[in-house]
């Protein structure tokens, strides 16, 4: 039996996809101005989000650079959608994987 689950694998295709987002709350405009908010609620909120995302990106043929800070998540991410932003309407998870694929490419 194959141990990935199909969930996953839904997350991987939509990522890959880059299929515009149902709903406002999950595009990447959307993560944008959380992570690009002052709020220490946002801040959380985005860096838990990049967190996650990064501790999955060998899924997404991202290689993981070692004593990464969640600030230099947000970084990435930032500078990535501020210089992409017809990528807006897409999916948050389509966004962030593609920044830190150009980020931290495998080679």
């Amino acid at each position: 039996m194959n141990s990935r689950s199909p969930f996953a694998i839904g997350l991987v295709v939509a990522a890959l996809s880059g299929a515009r987002a149902d709903t406002e709350l999950f595009t990447v405009q959307a993560l944008f101005t959380t992570c690009n908010s002052d709020d220490a609620f946002d801040a959380g909120r985005c860096g838990g989000y990049l967190e996650g995302i990064f501790d999955t990106a060998s899924l997404f043929k991202v290689c993981q650079p070692k004593n990464i800070t969640n600030g230099q998540l947000r970084a990435v991410f930032l500078a990535w959608a501020q210089h992409n932003p017809q990528k807006w309407n897409e999916y948050r998870l389509s966004g962030v994987t593609k920044a830190f694929q150009e980020a931290w490419p495998c080679k």
